[in-house]
C-alpha cells in the first residue's frame, strides 16, 4: 500500500511522475519502456514504491528516462538509446542502475536524452549531443560521464530539450541549441561550449 505524506520532492517527465516522500521514492504513469523503474513495463495510475539501496535525496525526470540521487550515489533508469543513463552502454533498463562518478553527486537534471550532474568535483554530462548540449565542444554522444570545463564552481544546472544552463560562482553559462535564442547570448547560433551570459543590472527601486 502506498502512502504519500508531507515533504515531497517531485519531477514530471514524458507521461510519468516521480515523487520523493518520507517513505522513499514513488513513481506512476506510463511505463511502456520501463520508465517507472519497478522492473516491469506496466502502466500505473497510482504511486508505486521503487526499491533503492539508500534514501533518495533528489529526482529528475527527462524526456525518456529518470534519475535519482540517493545517499549512496546516482541511479538512473529507462531509455538508453543515446547513452543517457551513463553506464557505458546503450542498453535500456527498467530498474535503477548505479553510475560511477568521481565524487558525491549533489544535483542532477535530465533533458532530452542527456543528463547533467553537479558533483563535488565539478559538472559532468553525458548522453545525446546532437545540439552540442553536453558542452564538451563537439556533437558526439557519450554513454559515460564527461567533465565540463567551467571558470568556477557550479551551483545549479538545468537541462532543456537541447540546451543546458548552469549557474556558477562567477555567473550564468549556457550552451547547446539556440535556434530560438534560448541561450541568451544575443545570437541564434548553437554553442558547443559554455558561454557567459550577461544579465541585466539590478533594477533600482
Amino acid at each position: 500500500m502506498y502512502k504519500i505524506t508531507r515533504g515531497c520532492k517531485i519531477s514530471c517527465g514524458n507521461n510519468s511522475t516521480a515523487a520523493i516522500t518520507e517513505e522513499g521514492l514513488y513513481t506512476w504513469g506510463s511505463n511502456n519502456h520501463g520508465q517507472l523503474g519497478d522492473g516491469t513495463n506496466e502502466d500505473s495510475n497510482v504511486p508505486i514504491h521503487i526499491k533503492l539501496p539508500s534514501k533518495p535525496l533528489q529526482v529528475s525526470c527527462g524526456l525518456s528516462y529518470t534519475a535519482v540521487i540517493t545517499e549512496k550515489g546516482l541511479y538512473p533508469w529507462w531509455n538508453n538509446t543515446r547513452g543517457q543513463l551513463g553506464d557505458g552502454t546503450i542498453v535500456d533498463s527498467n530498474v535503477p542502475v548505479r553510475i560511477k562518478l568521481p565524487s558525491k553527486p549533489l544535483q542532477v537534471s535530465c533533458g532530452n536524452r542527456y543528463t547533467a550532474v553537479i558533483i563535488e568535483k565539478g559538472l559532468y554530462t553525458w548522453g545525446s549531443s546532437f545540439y552540442g548540449q553536453l558542452g564538451d565542444g563537439n556533437k558526439i554522444n557519450s554513454n559515460v560521464p564527461i567533465r565540463i570545463k567551467l571558470p568556477s564552481k557550479p551551483l545549479q544546472v538545468a537541462c532543456g530539450y537541447g540546451h543546458t544552463t548552469v549557474m556558477t560562482e562567477k555567473g550564468l553559462y549556457t550552451w547547446g541549441g539556440n535556434r530560438h535564442g534560448q541561450l541568451g547570448d544575443g545570437t541564434n547560433k548553437k554553442k558547443r561550449k559554455p558561454v557567459h551570459i550577461k544579465l541585466p543590472p539590478k533594477v533600482k527601486k
